[in-house]
């Protein structure tokens, strides 16, 4: 089974959300997001930053939050488990 893409209006109103959510540190290096739909109304969303490579002129994309949401009736609820602490 292949993953599907987001539908486009559905990845806009994702992304605005996770926008809002993300705080500033991550937002102000923010190269851009990325919306998959895994099932149904449920969507895996990650945020991509910019990393500078140290004695480089390159850059790296990495990961630097990821969440599991839900899209219903235009309203996205963060399904995201955080890790125990234990």
């Amino acid at each position: 089974m292949s993953k599907e893409h987001a539908k486009p209006e559905d990845a806009r109103v994702i992304r605005a959300k996770i926008r809002e959510w993300i705080c500033d540190d991550v937002s102000s290096r923010l190269n851009f997001i990325k919306v998959n739909n895994v099932y149904g109304d449920r969507f895996r969303v990650n945020c991509y930053t910019k990393t500078e490579r140290e004695h480089s002129f390159l850059t790296d994309n990495k990961i630097e939050r990821s969440f599991f949401v839900r899209l219903s009736g235009g309203e996205v609820t963060d399904l995201t488990v955080e890790p125990s602490e234990d």
